[in-house]
Formats: structure tokens, sequence, C-alpha cells
């Protein structure tokens, strides 16, 4: 009686198990694969990317094209804070109505709001000259001593500076009151203003560390948001600010807004374009990813029938 399993192939000739195909690395990608910004926000970091954070202080990368056209997007939004874009419409808007009055007077508070904005202005400068020491190597001047001290100190120096341009904005009396009775909210379009301040020229700073080996932080982007839709909505009170007493800054107001919209909308069709550009090139090279598996089974396959065809 003949062996059943006679006609079994030899355990000689049969291919070995191939051990599970390793996915490759995201790391191993070319820089050029994916923008930064879409690389950062799908955790898809080089590493070359990574060599170049962990690069010494001082050293520059160049920077790809998103990160370029974000910091213009900062600056833009910086100059349309600086005007009163919330504050100044505020103050047209509401004095349309008869009744209306600052506590400080009929006029618009000049101290208050160009005293809150330099202060912001300051903040900004210590904190990005604390970047300039931490990031850039800078060694000279009274921010980088204090530095020396502390990477965290001028930060916080920065920090300081802000809250108190922050409280000068809601104790400045530039409340209003209309028909006798008080509306606080005057106050806070003002510290709106200042916070918008403040995410431009943070987002600056965070370009600047980025560029000499930072790591990115898509927050920054993300909240351009506010800004972009903030600003198209303050075109709504254009009638309003026709038929006040005070169109004048309530015009410049409008000025501000748009410049704000512009800065913001600008971060927003970055992040759109990064991401679309990022998934794209994701796909693309999963696809050649299963193209060369798929290539190198099929070589295995030739090798393999070749070699029962020489016995």
């Amino acid at each position: 009686m003949s062996n059943q399993h006679d006609d079994l192939e030899p355990l000689d000739d049969l291919e070995p198990l191939e051990a599970p195909a390793e996915t490759e690395s995201t790391d191993s990608a070319p820089a050029a694969i994916v923008p930064a910004l879409g690389r950062e926000l799908l955790g898809l970091e080089t590493a070359e990317g990574k060599s170049k954070r962990k690069a010494g202080v001082g050293d520059k990368r160049e920077l790809e094209q998103a990160p370029l056209e974000l910091r213009k997007a900062a600056q833009i939004l910086l100059a349309g804070s600086i005007l009163p874009f919330y504050v100044g419409l505020s103050f047209a808007c509401a004095a349309a109505d008869p009744n209306f009055s600052w506590d400080v007077g009929a006029s618009f508070p000049w101290g208050v709001f160009l005293g809150t904005k330099v202060l912001a202005l300051i903040g900004g400068y210590v904190f990005h000259e604390g970047y300039k020491a931490t990031h850039g190597g800078e060694d000279k001047g009274p921010i980088a001593n204090l530095a020396k001290v502390h990477a965290m100190v001028p930060s916080i120096v920065a920090a300081v500076i802000w809250i108190g341009a922050l409280l000068l904005a809601t104790t400045g009396s530039v409340d209003a009151t209309v028909g006798g009775d008080l509306k606080p909210w005057t106050s806070l379009v003002l510290v709106v203003e200042l916070i918008t301040m403040i995410l431009a020229m943070a987002t600056t700073s965070h370009i600047y560390g980025y560029e000499h080996g930072g790591k990115f932080n898509p927050i920054f982007p993300l909240m351009f948001l506010g800004p972009a839709v903030a600003g198209v909505m303050q075109f709504l009170s254009i009638g309003n600010v026709a038929s006040s007493d005070h169109s004048g800054v309530g015009y410049l107001g409008l000025l501000g807004s748009g410049i704000c919209a512009a800065g913001g909308i600008m971060a927003m069709n970055i992040m759109r374009k990064a991401m679309k550009e990022a998934k794209e090139q994701g796909e693309k090279k999963a696809a050649i990813i299963r193209e060369k598996r798929k290539a190198d089974r099929e070589a295995k396959r030739v090798a393999r029938e070749a070699a029962k065809s020489a016995k």
C-alpha cells in the first residue's frame, strides 16, 4: 500500500514563511514628501526633522512654504489687531444711541487704548527676544541675560506685562453708559483685541523657534479661526458705523477687521492646503509601499519556479 503522503512536496522545496512586513517607518520618509505643517498635524515627523530639533541652540533650518506663509499671516493679523478693530466699532455703533456716553466722557478713550496696545507690544518684544536667546543662541542684551537665569524667565516677564495690559483694559474706565445703564462689555472688547495681538506675536515667535530646531504646534494656526470669522462678521456693523457721530473711529475699526480677517483666512487656507497635501502624499507613499511588496513577492515566486526547473 503506497504512502498517502508520497505526493507531498518535500519540505526543502517549500517556501519559508515570510515574516510580517514591517510598516515602513514614517521617520524614513524624505522631508520633501509631506509639508512641515502636514507632517506635524498627522504625526509624521521625519527622522531628519527630529535630528534638526535635537541640534544645538542657534542651528537654523530652511523653512518650508507653509511656516513662511503662517508667519506672514501672523504679521498681517498683528497689523490689524493694533487698530481698534473691535473697540472702535463698538464705540461707533453704541454712539449711535443718543443716550450713549463713555465713563471718561464723550470722546474715544485713546489714552487707555494706546496704553494697553503699547504694553502688549512690549510684552511681545520681551517674549520674542526670549525665544531668540533660548532658540537662536542670542547671548547679548538684557533679555538674553534673563534667559541665562532660566529659559522661562523672559516668557514669565512677558506674561506679567500682558496681564498688566489686560488689567488696564478692564479697569481703565473704558466702560460705557447707555440710558444710565453701565455696559461693561465695552471694556471686554479691548481685551479681545489684546488677546488677538498676543496670538499674532506668539505665533511669530513660535515660527522662529521652529525655524531654529523647535517642534511645530498646530494649535497656533487653528486659533486663527476666531479672527477669520469675527473679522468678516464685523462688517455687518457698517450700517451703524455710517449713521454714527463717531464714524471715523468706526471706519478705522472696519479697516482693522478687514486686515484681521485677511490674516485669519490666510492661516486657515494654509492649514487646509497642508492637510490636503499631507493626505495625498501619504496615500501615494502607501501605494508605493504596496507596489514594492507586490513586486518583491513576484520576484520570489519567479525565483522559486526557476529553482524548481533547474532540478
